[in-house]
């Protein structure tokens, strides 16, 4: 018997140009009884084999994949939500702090005696709205880019951008009010304008 050195087709006879399973020509080899295998035949199944082993490492990657994907997930939704807290208790705290200073700069009576503490709270005052301006902007912006994750964490994120909005009018609107009261009282004497320039300067740029 003839042989495909190719496929390892048993061939027909008369023996033709081409395999007929395969379609290759024929290099054919004559076997010397019934049970031997035809050339090429190791080589073919190693190949099945081959592409076998393949398809199934590939299938495990994606069994894989889809088994993890939901775990990596919730693992980058956990991150996401404990970020979203932790930048809030910031806000609360410095928000919290502006409060505070608001009521020592309100309370004391702007008048000759107090003037330099006045002017120095709300020195104060500026300094720390300054900063928390900065954070809360970034809060903000990690709302707008986490929307998706923040909703399985039920985040309104509606209700924390207008929260953050609401604090920021409100320190402005501070800041213009002090930098107003501040110039007004001390127009008059050039020595106590020079003193409060850096504090008026960094009122007027929240109030912006």
């Amino acid at each position: 018997m003839k042989y495909c050195t190719e496929c390892g087709h048993v061939l027909p006879k008369p023996i033709p140009k081409h395999c007929p399973d395969c379609g290759d020509k024929i290099r054919a080899v004559a076997g010397s009884g019934g049970d031997e295998k035809a050339p090429g035949w190791n080589s073919v199944r190693m190949r099945d084999r081959l592409l076998s082993g393949v398809l199934c490492g590939f299938l495990v990657l994606i069994l894989g994949l889809i088994a993890f994907y939901p775990a990596i997930y919730w693992k980058q939704e956990e991150a996401t939500g404990t970020q979203y807290y932790q930048y809030f208790t910031m806000f609360n705290k410095d928000l919290n702090e502006l409060n505070s200073l608001d009521r020592q700069y309100t309370a004391m009576p702007l008048e000759n005696a107090t003037f330099t503490a006045k002017a120095n709270a709300a020195g104060e005052y500026a300094l720390k709205a300054k900063q928390a301006l900065v954070t809360w902007g970034y809060l903000n912006s990690f709302i707008m880019q986490n929307e998706g994750a923040l909703q399985s964490w039920n985040v309104s994120t509606m209700d924390s951008q207008s929260k953050i909005k609401s604090a920021k009018s409100g320190v402005q609107d501070k800041a213009r009010a002090m930098a107003s009261e501040l110039e007004g009282f001390a127009a008059a004497d050039q020595g106590r304008m020079t003193s409060i320039a850096g504090t008026l300067e960094t009122l007027r740029g929240l109030g912006n």
